[in-house]
Order: structure tokens, then C-alpha cells, then sequence
């Protein structure tokens, strides 16, 4: 169970391992690119695009996305716990989940991608700062949602709770804060600039760096209010302690 330290602390660190090892293969595909100018001839051509964490449909975008749909699974078990053991802080989890697992398929097909071009439109405004216009719909999207979750992070144990907010805090610099200038910089230089592909990095690796955060905080809050030993408890019709964390 997750109450065992070792496997506990395997758990929680092995999204970090992963993140590692996929970073280390992007900045080695951006080396073959930009320094050694090779990725036009095969099987380097194949390379770069699979690891280049910049591109679709990639093995790099199924991590990114697999971490993603792992927080969802996580999140979607507290939901569950929390539901059968009669906790008000289902419903927060849930909906956690189901954005996780929103984001999971946005990583895949870029959905939000697609906002830019409308949202220029009615803007009347092109280039820039407004390259990458979906994000002016995800800040507020993004502070909304954050002063829908205050009462419920304020109600969650103060190590968890931190963990969440540092996660948070990391992943939307990333997916909203870098990805902004990363637009102006593509708009300037050239989507094959190696200006573009820096900052591209840094975003990317910031929202890697954010999900495996996020997946450590749930997995020690997991263990810490002993989520699927009381799952288990309630599905088979046992009594949960009353203590429970939200």
C-alpha cells in the first residue's frame, strides 16, 4: 500500500525520472538541429521529431500527455473515496480530474491552438504578444478556477496544500506565462529559429516540471489520508476512519 515509504517515495519520484530522461532527449534533438545541422537525413530525422517537445503526434507528446491522464486517474480515485465515505471535497476532486483529463486529450490533438486565430480576428490585432491569443481566454480561465478552489485548498492538510499551489504555480508559468512570449519570439524570428527553440524548451519543461510536481503531491497526499485502503474499505461495505483529509 502507499503507506510503505520506499514504494511511496518510488511513486512519487518516478514522474521526475521520466520528465528527466524526455527533456535529455529533446535537448539532444535540438543539438542534432541547430549545432550539427544533421536531422536531415534519416534515422535523425526520426529522431528529432519524436523528442522534439515541440511537435504533435510525437513520443514526446504521449509522455506529456500519459503524465496528464495519470494526475486525471489520481485525481478521479480521490473523487471516488471521498464520495463513498460521505466527504464533502468530492466534487473539487472531480473536477480536477475531468480538467486533467481535458488537458490530457488538449496535449494530444492541441485543441487550444486552434482559439488563436478567432480570437485575433476579433481583436483585430495580429503578431506578437497576440501570436499565441488563446492564452488572453486561459488567464482568467486560470483565475477563475483558482478562486473556485480556494476553499478547498484552504481545507486541505498545509503540506498538500503548498504542494498543489508550488505545482500549480510552476505548470501555468509555463502553459500561460512563457507560452505568451514564445509567440512574440516565433512571430520575430522564425519557427526554426534557435531563439524560438529555447524559449519552447523552457515552457515545455516548465508544464513537465508542473505535472510531475503535481503527480508527487498526489501521490503523498494519497498516502497520507490513506485514500485506497479506505476506498477499498468503503467499496466492500467497511467503516472509514472519521478523520478524514479532504
Amino acid at each position: 500500500m502507499l503507506r510503505s515509504r520506499p514504494l511511496r517515495d518510488r511513486l512519487a519520484l518516478s514522474p521526475f525520472w521520466l520528465v528527466a530522461a524526455l527533456v535529455a532527449l529533446h535537448l539532444s534533438a535540438l543539438l542534432m538541429k541547430h549545432l550539427l545541422g544533421v536531422t536531415d537525413q534519416q534515422p535523425w530525422r526520426f529522431f528529432h521529431h519524436q523528442f522534439n517537445l515541440d511537435r504533435e503526434l510525437n513520443i514526446a507528446t504521449w509522455v506529456a500527455t500519459l503524465l496528464l491522464a495519470t494526475a486525471a486517474a489520481l485525481l478521479l480515485i480521490n473523487a471516488v473515496e471521498q464520495r463513498l465515505t460521505a466527504q464533502r471535497g468530492w466534487r473539487h476532486w472531480g473536477g480536477l480530474g475531468m480538467i486533467f483529463l481535458l488537458l490530457s486529450l488538449d496535449e494530444m490533438c492541441s485543441f487550444h491552438e486552434r482559439l488563436s486565430d478567432p480570437i485575433r480576428g476579433a481583436l483585430d490585432a495580429d503578431g506578437g504578444l497576440f501570436t499565441n491569443a488563446w492564452v488572453l481566454l486561459a488567464a482568467p480561465a486560470v483565475l477563475a478556477l483558482l478562486i473556485a478552489y480556494l476553499p478547498f485548498l484552504w481545507r486541505l492538510p498545509a503540506a498538500s496544500r503548498w504542494r498543489f499551489i508550488v505545482a500549480a504555480v510552476v505548470f501555468v508559468s509555463g502553459a500561460v506565462g512563457v507560452e505568451l512570449f514564445s509567440g512574440a519570439v516565433r512571430d520575430r524570428f522564425g519557427f526554426e529559429d534557435f531563439r524560438f527553440a529555447l524559449i519552447t524548451t523552457l515552457e515545455e519543461l516548465l508544464e513537465l516540471v508542473g505535472v510531475a510536481l503535481f503527480l508527487r503531491a498526489l501521490v503523498l497526499h494519497m498516502a497520507a489520508a490513506e485514500v485506497v485502503p479506505r476506498l477499498v474499505a468503503a467499496a466492500g461495505g467497511g467503516t472509514a476512519g472519521p478523520d478524514a483529509a479532504e
